[in-house]
């Protein structure tokens, strides 16, 4: 991509942008499906909102990464998008025992 091209891009619309590279239909389900599930996480406290709309948002991250794990061959991304992977699994499980631990503390 020329430097152009990387300037063009950055000014268009994020889903336009995708469109530009051919991206949309491999990333967009991903993203709305991430959309989707954040709007929908609700708890009965604000921190229990927040955490599971940050899982939701962890997983989306992971399922972007995967997108690119499917779709490319180069090395640089790959190693960053199974970085992410590993990194959002790690924090989502860390918030999936806060949460637990916070509904408990509710329950008490």
């Amino acid at each position: 991509m020329t430097r152009q091209q990387l300037v063009r891009a950055r000014s268009v619309h994020p889903h336009r942008r995708l469109q530009m590279f051919g991206m949309s239909d491999q990333f967009s389900s991903v993203e709305k499906k991430m959309h989707h599930e954040m709007m929908e996480a609700k708890g009965d406290t604000t921190a229990e909102t927040w955490i599971k709309k940050m899982i939701a948002h962890h997983q989306g991250a992971i399922d972007m990464s995967r997108v690119l794990l499917d779709n490319s061959d180069h090395g640089p991304t790959r190693a960053m998008a199974q970085k992410t992977i590993d990194e959002q699994q790690k924090d989502i499980n860390e918030l999936a025992d806060m949460l637990v631990q916070h509904q408990a503390e509710l329950r008490s």
